[in-house]
């Protein structure tokens, strides 16, 4: 009796897959996912078999086509506040019962999506971290990526004790324009015994991506936190001509 043949997944659900795992990451809502071409491209197939992915995910009722727009998450909805001047967390880190440990700090590879972000040439290398904090008892895992230099000129431990955005500042990359968004999403498996949650419960994520004087994206990265009573976002504003006491 001869070997037995494993049955090789189909092409298209391999793409279909690869999708489910970009729209977990949050892609799909504020810019399209990728287009045909480029899967096609990058799983080595024809355009036919990546249009099979899409359009079963289409019939799922999992992502809306918009012709000369691109292909977006199905009901996810996009509101967007303009505000002036740069965010500040250092509260998170003074006060408020908050506490950080680094997990993992490096310098590697960046991934083609941070790559990209970042505008940096495929393979490039950038400053990886990844921290827990505590915030009155409430656990978060922080991913962040940085120009690779930083890693060198930052000690582990003063990032467990400051902000990342004061330390980045310190060293020549100044934040001058980001971008906040918040996104959810269920739980998967690692993720759950990461945050103590079981699998599946719902999660915030909060994603950023900050910017210096020269356009460059020096800081791109996410944190996920439990949802339900454990954790309230607060965004506030000021436009310079009223009172600087901030709405309650």
């Amino acid at each position: 009796m001869g070997p037995v043949k494993t049955k090789r997944t189909p092409a298209y659900l391999q793409i279909e897959k690869h999708l489910h795992a970009l729209i977990h990451q949050g892609a799909g809502r504020n810019e399209p996912l990728p287009p045909e071409p480029q899967l096609a491209a990058q799983f080595k197939v024809s355009r036919m078999t990546a249009r099979q992915a899409y359009q079963r995910l289409a019939t799922a009722g999992i992502i809306v086509r918009r012709p000369g727009v691109g292909t977006f998450v199905q009901g996810h909805a996009v509101e967007e506040l303009p505000v002036v001047g740069s965010p500040d967390f250092s509260a998170w880190i003074a006060g408020k019962g908050t506490t950080q440990r680094v997990y993992d700090y490096k310098v590697m590879q960046a991934p083609a999506e941070v790559a990209a972000a970042m505008g940096l040439k495929p393979r490039a290398r950038v400053t990886y971290l990844q921290r827990v904090r505590h915030i009155n008892g409430v656990l978060s895992i922080d991913t962040r990526y940085m120009p690779a230099l930083v890693h060198a000129k930052v000690a582990r431990a003063r990032i467990e004790r400051e902000s990342l955005l004061t330390i980045l500042t310190e060293h020549g990359y100044g934040i001058t324009a980001g971008q906040l968004e918040i996104n959810a999403h269920l739980a998967g498996a690692e993720e759950a015994v990461k945050l103590g949650i079981p699998e599946g419960h719902p999660v915030l994520e909060r994603r950023l991506s900050y910017r210096d004087a020269q356009g460059r994206c020096v800081l791109i990265g996410a944190s996920r936190y439990p949802a339900g009573d454990a954790y309230t976002f607060r965004f506030q504003f000021q436009t310079g001509t009223g009172p600087s006491t901030p709405a309650r």
